[in-house]
This record gives C-alpha cells, structure tokens and sequence, in this order.
C-alpha cells in the first residue's frame, strides 16, 4: 500500500518538475535580472535611482525606460565629462549585452526622478517600474538611501 501511494507521489513530483522545465525555467531565463537596487535620498526638486542589471539570455537587452508614482516623469540618464565638470545627459536606452552586467551607478548611468512629488527620505520605498523591450515591465519597490555625493555635475 505504501509502495503504491509513493509511486503516485513521485509521478506528481515528476509531472511538476517537467512543468518546470518546459515553462518557468524559459520564462526566467529571458529576464533581466535587477539587484542592488537603491533610491539616493534627496529633498530637492529630482532625485536619482541606482541598481546593477544582469542579462542572462543569449540575446541583446534594452532598458527603454521607467515610470514611478513617486515624481512627474522618468529618464534614463548617463554621465558625459566637459572639463572638470560632469554634466548629465538623457539618453534613449540601456543595452544589457548578452551574458553581461550593467551597473547604474553614481557618476555613470543611472534612472533620474524628474519632479519628486515628495522628499525621499531615508527608510522609505518607492515604486519604480522598468520597460525592456520585448519583455513585461517590471515593477520593483526601491528603498531609499542616504548616499554621500559623489562628484561634481551640472545639468
């Protein structure tokens, strides 16, 4: 009796994993994978957020933008040198080549808040939710962190 029950047991455990196989492992495989995520607290007029994305698919990734209830608009943003003075520039996309990471980081790329609705203080979340193309959006709550300044910009 005990023989038979098991038997069925592990035919459904079978059954589940080639489910697996066939559907979530594909699924998880053409998607970005977002860490390190983090808004920089700020109480001025736009704010700034940072993460690291990961492409584990075989196939070139394009961030094309990013939308959040906490400001009036998002861009994409990156850092261009003029002297001894960086100075932010929007930018159309982020391309994730294949197998590789991207960091947006202070001083590089990163996601500008336009128009913060409120401060973003330290301990707090925001919803922030990212658009590749080709793929559904994610949405992500970022806390919020104090971060130190780390260079000189202007816009």
């Amino acid at each position: 009796f005990i023989k038979e029950e098991l038997s069925g047991v592990l035919e459904v455990m079978s059954f589940y994993r080639v489910l697996y196989a066939l559907f979530l492992i594909p699924f998880l495989s053409h998607s970005a994978i977002i860490e390190n995520i983090y808004a920089k607290s700020t109480t001025g007029p736009n704010g700034a957020v940072f993460l690291t994305i990961t492409n584990p698919t075989e196939k070139h990734l394009k961030l094309m933008g990013a939308k959040s209830d906490a400001c009036g608009h998002v861009e994409l943003h990156t850092h261009l040198k003029d002297g001894d003075i960086y100075r932010m520039r929007p930018i159309p996309y982020i391309m994730v080549n294949p197998g590789s990471t991207v960091a947006l980081q202070p001083g590089g790329l990163h996601i500008m808040l336009m128009t913060v609705k409120k401060p973003l203080e330290q301990g707090n979340m925001i919803s922030l939710t990212l658009s590749f193309e080709g793929q559904c959006d994610q949405t992500l709550m970022v806390p919020v962190k104090k971060v130190s300044g780390c260079c000189k910009h202007k816009k």
